[in-house]
């Protein structure tokens, strides 16, 4: 068993590659992790909570069972539950509806030209990323393109197209999947399907 020090240690470092080098995958090595309590959420995701969320930023958990997660991380981290508005975290979870996600994303903060990085970051939980490429990454830490696939996350990504239209201001978002794989999606990653530009 791994102590939580370098655990999280560890997985800030597989946040910061993921996040300078979008599209690819980081396995977070969740299987040595061992909890004494139930989980609401995949191994994957606590360990992001516990790596990026402490007493001095407020969070947001949408989705069934919401409470009790947000019950459970506030107590882990002393992070501070808040709004959808001014959450600095936003976390969703696996059973989300699309309905729900949607207005996560259209109610949370997205900086502004004076502090851009007043904005909200999303964790993102999923079953599995899929294998159909369908999703065209370009941009920084990209070279000339990446496939990959977000089973299920098609139509969020429609949304955060739009949303991070005016850079610099935008959501970042990590996506982690039942194993403990994690793949980020910086602001400043533009994303199109793989056969026509989103529907508008």
């Amino acid at each position: 068993m791994q102590s939580s020090v370098h655990a999280t240690a560890r997985a800030y470092r597989k946040l910061l590659l993921a996040s300078n080098y979008p599209g690819r995958r980081y396995d977070l090595a969740v299987d040595a992790l061992e909890y004494a309590f139930d989980l609401p959420f995949c191994k994957g995701m606590m360990l992001l909570v516990q790596t990026l969320i402490d007493g001095e930023v407020g969070f947001k958990v949408v989705g069934r069972g919401a409470q009790e997660a947000a019950r459970l991380i506030s107590r882990l981290t002393y992070g501070r539950p808040a709004d959808l508005e001014t959450a600095d975290f936003i976390i969703i979870l696996e059973e989300a509806t699309a309905e729900e996600k949607e207005e996560a994303l259209k109610k949370s903060k997205v900086g502004t030209l004076v502090d851009p990085h007043d904005s909200a970051t999303f964790l993102i939980a999923l079953k599995h990323f899929g294998h159909g490429n369908d999703l065209v990454l370009r941009g920084p830490g990209i070279k000339d393109n990446a496939l990959v696939s977000l089973e299920g996350q098609e139509d969020l990504m429609g949304l955060r197209e739009g949303i991070n239209r005016e850079y610099p201001l935008g959501i970042d978002m990590v996506f982690v999947d039942a194993a403990g794989e994690i793949l980020a999606l910086p602001r400043t990653t533009q994303i199109k399907r793989r056969s026509s530009s989103w529907p508008m």
